[in-house]
């Protein structure tokens, strides 16, 4: 895919569904982009070579979970305050690859109108591709 814009690369990422626009993709684009853009810097979480824009698209693709059109039931308020406190956590309790995950109050946090149970739940344990794995920790 190579070095995109952020803004294109999380647009295409939910296909049909009306890009980033829609409420569901809007904060699931806000979170995403403020974790990943942290996770690059300062933390160095983000394998070397990887672009940014890369962590935020699959961050996008799978907290929308094909509908970022969607309606959601989460406020702009607790969406603030997941970012609030991905930026004043530390880089080692971010780091996904090393058992680390986001704050509470970001688990989650974006809930569709047709919230599906469980998504928040899913496994903490380490994992290789941390990017789709924030998109399943933020969103239900």
């Amino acid at each position: 895919m190579g070095v995109v814009l952020a803004v294109g690369t999380v647009a295409s990422s939910c296909g049909g569904s009306g890009g980033d626009s829609g409420p569901r993709g809007s904060q699931c684009s806000q979170i995403a982009q403020v974790y990943c853009n942290r996770a690059a810097d300062p933390c160095q979480i983000i394998p070397t070579g990887q672009p940014v824009s890369n962590c935020i698209s699959e961050a996008v693709f799978t907290c929308c979970d094909g509908d970022c059109g969607a309606a959601v039931i989460s406020t702009q308020a607790e969406i603030d305050t997941c970012i609030a406190d991905i930026d004043a956590a530390s880089c080692a309790s971010l780091d996904l690859y090393t058992g680390g995950t986001l704050p509470s109050s970001c688990l989650g946090v974006v809930q569709s109108a047709f919230a599906l149970a469980g998504r928040a739940s899913e496994s903490s344990s380490p994992v290789t591709d941390g990017a789709p794995h924030i998109g399943q920790l933020i969103s239900r």
